[in-house]
């Protein structure tokens, strides 16, 4: 009888230590499959591409509810910046917001305004350069915030360095074509002369190229290449002087509509058709329309833009959604127009 109870209690024990060793087990399982998310979430496909982008492009900030992009731009009496932001607008989604301000060609003006948009916190900056390489301390300073700029219109001498994209005309090609149409509008003989404001990147290669293809006609002689900084009134004093001076001008060339503005008042207070006013900027807007359309401009080259600021907005996404930078300019395509074509402006956009 003790010997079968002893068996009985040996069976018991070992039953015991059994169901123990299988509930250890369990334990331990359940332990790593609480660890498991982490590996397996950073290996799933919504996160996959981020860890493939990263291998080849700075990461994103993280995808977020709303973006903040400060944007700084030119005049705010230009209207080719009305365009730029047009473009902006055109692709933009509710998920960005901008903060638009214009530093009306004032280098101090502009490194306070990217200051601010650091301490404002914007995810990103868009800067049209009010000096090449003025702006350098602006850029550092939003590159040490960890802000990436965005260059738009006028490039700096610090791309790729300090920005992550650089959106620009091709402003040799501009003046090239400005000066070929105006030679050939005065059949290869007559007088020329261009006010162009040389203390932008953008205006000194549009005088090179407006100079390169005046060059190709022995006829023609370019007396006179303004370079003075101006403001409206300046420039209606600049152009009568020049005008004035030389009353047997057939050409006169122009780097932007505001210059244009003041060829196009003298000409109508004198009644002058007889010289072809060929200029560069935003060629087919606002009252560049009706100058063309009513014969007081002869040809403009249109450097769109609103496609400019379209593409820049879509680099801004590209941007936020993958990491991605571009290291190589992007030109924007632009085209002539001349007097006797018919044109309809699209609106400006405003706030």
């Amino acid at each position: 009888m003790k010997k079968a109870l002893a068996m009985l209690l040996a069976m018991v024990l070992m039953l015991s230590l059994a169901a123990c060793g299988q509930s250890s087990a369990p334990a331990s399982s359940a332990s790593g499959s609480a660890a498991a998310p982490v590996p397996a979430e950073s290996s799933s496909p919504a996160a996959a591409p981020a860890s493939s982008e990263a291998a080849s492009a700075p990461a994103p900030s993280g995808a977020k509810d709303k973006y903040l992009v400060g944007v700084n731009m030119g005049s705010i009496d230009q209207s080719y910046y009305a365009y730029l932001r047009m473009g902006l607008e055109q692709e933009r989604k509710d998920d960005v917001e901008l903060y638009v301000t214009y530093h009306e060609w004032d280098l101090t003006t502009q490194i306070k305004q990217i200051e601010d948009f650091v301490t404002m916190g914007c995810d990103l900056i868009v800067m049209v350069a009010a000096d090449p390489n003025g702006i350098l301390p602006a850029m550092s300073v939003a590159k040490d915030a960890g802000i990436p700029i965005i260059e738009m219109d006028c490039p700096t001498n610090y791309f790729p360095d300090y920005s992550i994209g650089q959106f620009v005309s091709d402003d040799y090609d501009a003046g090239y074509q400005c000066g070929k149409a105006m030679a050939e509008a005065m059949n290869g003989e007559g007088v020329v002369q261009s006010y162009v404001i040389t203390a932008t990147v953008n205006s000194q290669k549009r005088l090179a190229g407006f100079c390169e293809a005046i060059s190709e006609y022995p006829g023609i002689n370019n007396v006179y290449n303004a370079t003075e900084k101006f403001d409206a009134t300046t420039a209606q004093t600049i152009i009568e002087n020049m005008l004035l001076a030389h009353p047997e001008t057939t050409g006169l060339f122009t780097s932007n509509d505001k210059i244009a503005s003041a060829a196009v008042n003298f000409f109508k207070a004198n009644n002058i058709k007889s010289t072809y006013l060929c200029h560069v900027a935003a060629g087919t807007r606002d009252t560049v329309y009706t100058w063309l359309n009513d014969g007081w401009d002869y040809a403009c080259y249109d450097q769109n833009p609103v496609n400019m600021g379209a593409a820049v907005m879509r680099a801004i996404y590209d941007h936020f959604e993958t990491g991605a930078v571009n290291t190589e300019p992007t030109i924007i395509a632009g085209e002539m127009r001349f007097a006797g074509d018919e044109y309809i402006c699209d609106p400006v956009y405003y706030d």
